[in-house]
Order: C-alpha cells, then structure tokens, then sequence
C-alpha cells in the first residue's frame, strides 16, 4: 500500500523505500486485500485496533491490485463490529478511476481523502472527509480536543476554487459516460490478448494493467513507447494506463496498440 510521503502516511505504507531512515514501526500490520486475511487480522488484533486504511477496489502502488467490493463490506461490518475508524483513500481511486463515482458511495467510510482529480492536475489540493462521528470527536470548547493541524496552505483559495470548477465540469459534462467508453473499448481492445510472459491482464473503469512474471520483461518499454508517442512508467511487473478522461477512442486504442506491440516486437 502507498499512501503519501508525509511522515505518518510513509509509517501506515508498506514500501520499504520509505521506511529506512527510521526506526522499525510500531502499531502498524499489512494485510492483503482478502476475505480470510482481513477475518484473521480482526479476529486477532480487533479489539486493539484504531483504524484500517485501505484504496479501495484498486490498490495503485501496491500493484495495481483489482479486488471483489465484497471485501470492504465486510471491512465496513468488522469496523463497526471492533468499533475502528474505517479510512478510505480514494486520492487515486475517486471521481470515477475505479467506474464508480466514488467507492465510497458503495460502502461508506468514516473518512475519505480525496486529491488528483479534484482539481484536474492543475494546481495541488486534497480534502479529508469525515462523518459526524469523527467531526464531534473535535467539536469543543476545550482547547484540548482540538485538531491542532493547521499547514500554512490550508484552505488555499485559489485551490478551492479550482476544485469547485473541476467538480462542475465532471458532473456538467457528465464524465462517468467517458469513463464507461473507455472500460468498454479497453475490454474490447484487450480481449483475447496473451502472452507467455504475461500474468494476468486487469481491467477496471479507467485503468488497465498488464502484469507480468518478471519485472526484466519491462525494461526498455518506457523508451519504446515514448518512441512511437505515449508516456509510460511502468513499475516492478507492472505495465498499466490510467488514461485522462477527455481521451479520444482512437488516443486510446493506440495507448493500448503499443501496450500489446511491445510483446511482438
């Protein structure tokens, strides 16, 4: 999981490439995103646990990991059940990346972090989300039950008002609609297409990936698709596209053309 480069962010992440300028964590378990392992970690940590954080139905960095909605519904009955603060990341995964709208409005979390896409790339901002239940727990007279975070940034005007407008033009120019022709005709590109190198081939809303059995099969494909137009980062065993929404059909056929022209090649 990745979730930030803040220093608390960095501690709940499992990258190791964050992690070597400080001390072994503490209070901090990784599960994969499977019914038996998330039954187990409760079953054995429930009763001590504060929160569980989790990019929902797709996993980024973590692998560009796919996974049932099945397992945060039954994330969403454990938090209730042990009485944990369910945390959704959706900075990646919202405003349609995974063909929803928001996971969120499919199990709702306690606290939603939003970011990306929220003011389309153009300038930076995020929000952090919360019901009424954690919005309490900071309302009051007392100085000491104050959320003392205030970064000089805060609340940014200009930010603020990017993201307003970018929120207009998503549900205006209704880009769920874009997002659906684009799973649509990634399906349809992708279908039937393997290779002896590959793993699997994962397709959801907005997002394709290619994984393969050894990392060394990618090296040399950022250059090959720079060199006939597309930028690309693959990552690991991890070869993917999260295409802009305002994407072209034959934009995005071709993004995958040379997607799939790098095992032929």
């Amino acid at each position: 999981a990745y979730h930030g480069d803040t220093f608390m962010a960095m501690k709940v992440g499992d990258d190791e490439d964050y992690h070597f300028a400080f001390k072994e964590k503490k209070g901090v378990i990784h599960i994969p995103t499977k019914l038996p392992a998330l039954e187990e970690a409760f079953e054995k940590y429930g009763n001590n646990l504060i929160c569980f954080i989790v990019e929902p139905l797709l996993q980024g960095a973590g692998g560009m990991q796919m996974y049932d909605i099945s397992f945060l519904k039954r994330a969403r009955e454990l938090c209730d059940q042990y009485d944990v603060i369910l945390i959704f990341d959706e900075v990646a995964t919202g405003f349609g990346r995974t063909g929803n709208r928001f996971v969120a409005d499919l199990v709702l979390p306690d606290i939603l972090v939003l970011g990306k896409a929220l003011t389309g790339g153009y300038i930076g901002h995020a929000v952090t989300v919360a019901n009424h239940k954690i919005y309490n727990g900071f309302y009051s007279d007392d100085p000491t039950h104050a959320l003392m975070h205030g970064p000089t940034f805060m609340g940014n005007a200009l930010a603020c008002t990017v993201a307003l407008k970018s929120i207009e033009l998503f549900e205006k120019e209704d880009y769920m609609s874009k997002i659906k022709k684009i799973s649509e005709v990634t399906k349809r590109e992708m279908q039937g297409f393997s290779d002896p190198r590959i793993k699997e081939v994962r397709i959801m809303g907005g997002c394709v990936c290619i994984e393969v059995y050894d990392s060394n099969t990618l090296n040399g494909f950022q250059e090959f698709a720079y060199q006939h137009g597309v930028f690309s980062r693959p990552f690991l065993t991890y070869m993917y596209a999260m295409v802009p929404y305002i994407i072209k059909e034959d934009e995005l056929v071709h993004v995958l053309d040379v997607m799939k022209a790098w095992f032929r090649h």
